[in-house]
Protein backbone atom coordinates (compact mmCIF):
# COMPACT_ATOMS: atom_id res chain seq x y z
CA UNK A 1 0.00 0.00 0.00
CA UNK A 2 1.51 3.24 -1.15
CA UNK A 3 0.81 6.70 0.75
CA UNK A 4 -1.58 7.42 -1.67
CA UNK A 5 -3.55 4.96 -0.92
CA UNK A 6 -3.04 4.91 2.74
CA UNK A 7 -4.07 8.64 2.73
CA UNK A 8 -7.06 7.88 1.25
CA UNK A 9 -8.03 4.36 3.60
CA UNK A 10 -7.50 7.58 6.59
CA UNK A 11 -9.69 10.09 5.04
CA UNK A 12 -12.61 7.00 4.13
CA UNK A 13 -11.72 5.80 7.82
CA UNK A 14 -12.76 9.29 9.12
CA UNK A 15 -15.55 9.44 7.15
CA UNK A 16 -17.17 6.08 8.21
CA UNK A 17 -16.68 7.56 12.00
CA UNK A 18 -18.13 10.90 11.62
CA UNK A 19 -21.02 8.56 9.79
CA UNK A 20 -21.28 6.18 12.79
CA UNK A 21 -21.05 9.35 15.58
CA UNK A 22 -23.97 11.34 13.54
CA UNK A 23 -26.13 8.15 13.66
CA UNK A 24 -25.46 7.61 17.37
CA UNK A 25 -26.16 11.33 17.92
CA UNK A 26 -29.04 11.41 15.66
CA UNK A 27 -32.58 11.08 16.41
CA UNK A 28 -34.14 7.90 17.91
CA UNK A 29 -37.84 7.97 17.49
CA UNK A 30 -39.61 6.13 14.63
CA UNK A 31 -40.46 7.93 12.12
CA UNK A 32 -43.99 8.74 11.74
CA UNK A 33 -45.18 9.69 7.83
CA UNK A 34 -47.64 12.37 7.17
CA UNK A 35 -48.91 11.07 4.04
CA UNK A 36 -48.98 7.42 2.71
CA UNK A 37 -49.97 6.04 -0.64
CA UNK A 38 -52.59 3.48 -0.09
CA UNK A 39 -52.29 0.76 -3.64
CA UNK A 40 -55.62 -1.05 -3.56
CA UNK A 41 -57.82 -3.47 -6.09
CA UNK A 42 -60.54 -6.16 -5.61
CA UNK A 43 -60.25 -9.09 -3.93
CA UNK A 44 -59.85 -12.14 -7.47
CA UNK A 45 -60.89 -15.41 -6.97
CA UNK A 46 -57.01 -17.15 -6.82
CA UNK A 47 -56.58 -13.98 -4.01
CA UNK A 48 -58.88 -16.14 -1.20
CA UNK A 49 -56.05 -18.21 -0.25
CA UNK A 50 -52.01 -18.48 -0.77
CA UNK A 51 -49.73 -20.91 -1.58
CA UNK A 52 -49.17 -21.62 2.28
CA UNK A 53 -53.21 -22.57 2.74
CA UNK A 54 -53.91 -19.66 5.09
CA UNK A 55 -56.63 -17.97 4.70
CA UNK A 56 -56.28 -14.20 5.13
CA UNK A 57 -58.01 -12.04 7.76
CA UNK A 58 -60.54 -9.34 7.21
CA UNK A 59 -60.76 -5.89 8.47
CA UNK A 60 -63.07 -2.88 7.77
CA UNK A 61 -61.93 -0.34 5.88
CA UNK A 62 -61.88 2.89 8.26
CA UNK A 63 -62.18 5.57 5.02
CA UNK A 64 -64.63 6.11 1.94
CA UNK A 65 -65.17 3.66 -0.30
CA UNK A 66 -62.15 1.62 -1.67
CA UNK A 67 -64.11 0.68 -4.27
CA UNK A 68 -63.71 4.12 -6.34
CA UNK A 69 -60.49 5.19 -3.87
CA UNK A 70 -57.65 6.19 -6.16
CA UNK A 71 -56.37 6.10 -9.92
CA UNK A 72 -55.38 3.63 -11.99
CA UNK A 73 -51.68 3.96 -13.60
CA UNK A 74 -51.09 6.18 -16.49
CA UNK A 75 -52.06 5.07 -19.71
CA UNK A 76 -53.10 1.56 -17.96
CA UNK A 77 -55.54 -0.41 -20.54
CA UNK A 78 -57.07 -2.99 -17.69
CA UNK A 79 -57.83 -1.01 -14.60
CA UNK A 80 -59.85 -3.33 -13.00
CA UNK A 81 -56.88 -5.96 -12.64
CA UNK A 82 -54.31 -3.27 -10.95
CA UNK A 83 -53.80 -1.80 -8.49
CA UNK A 84 -55.10 2.03 -7.83
CA UNK A 85 -53.22 4.32 -5.97
CA UNK A 86 -54.55 7.15 -3.79
CA UNK A 87 -52.36 9.30 -1.52
CA UNK A 88 -54.05 9.76 2.15
CA UNK A 89 -52.68 12.49 4.19
CA UNK A 90 -53.92 14.21 7.62
CA UNK A 91 -56.34 12.53 9.55
CA UNK A 92 -57.36 10.33 7.01
CA UNK A 93 -54.01 9.10 6.84
CA UNK A 94 -53.53 8.83 10.46
CA UNK A 95 -56.61 6.52 10.54
CA UNK A 96 -55.52 4.41 7.81
CA UNK A 97 -51.93 3.27 9.64
CA UNK A 98 -54.15 3.07 13.07
CA UNK A 99 -56.07 0.73 11.42
CA UNK A 100 -53.27 -1.08 9.40
CA UNK A 101 -51.32 -1.48 12.39
CA UNK A 102 -53.50 -4.60 13.54
CA UNK A 103 -53.73 -6.02 9.81
CA UNK A 104 -51.25 -8.13 8.23
CA UNK A 105 -50.07 -8.21 4.58
CA UNK A 106 -52.74 -10.60 3.52
CA UNK A 107 -55.31 -8.99 5.26
CA UNK A 108 -58.42 -8.32 3.16
CA UNK A 109 -60.18 -4.74 3.65
CA UNK A 110 -64.19 -4.83 3.56
CA UNK A 111 -65.88 -1.95 2.25
CA UNK A 112 -69.23 -1.64 0.42
CA UNK A 113 -70.23 -5.55 0.52
CA UNK A 114 -66.96 -6.21 -1.29
CA UNK A 115 -63.12 -7.52 -0.12
CA UNK A 116 -60.03 -5.63 -1.65
CA UNK A 117 -56.47 -6.06 -0.99
CA UNK A 118 -54.56 -2.87 0.33
CA UNK A 119 -50.85 -2.19 0.35
CA UNK A 120 -49.80 0.64 2.36
CA UNK A 121 -46.48 3.02 1.79
CA UNK A 122 -45.76 5.49 4.32
CA UNK A 123 -44.21 8.57 2.17
CA UNK A 124 -40.68 9.75 2.91
CA UNK A 125 -41.05 13.71 3.46
CA UNK A 126 -40.15 14.74 0.15
CA UNK A 127 -42.80 12.64 -1.37
CA UNK A 128 -46.25 13.51 -2.36
CA UNK A 129 -47.95 11.10 -4.90
CA UNK A 130 -48.00 8.11 -5.47
CA UNK A 131 -44.86 6.43 -6.77
CA UNK A 132 -44.62 5.78 -10.39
Amino acid sequence: VDAAQRAARAKLSGFVGDLSTAAMNGATAPYVASEVAVNVRPERPEDVQDDTGVTPGTAAWPLGDLGTLGTPPAGDRTPEARFRCAVLSGTDASAALAAAKDATAITRWTSGGARYLVVFRPLMPDEHACPT
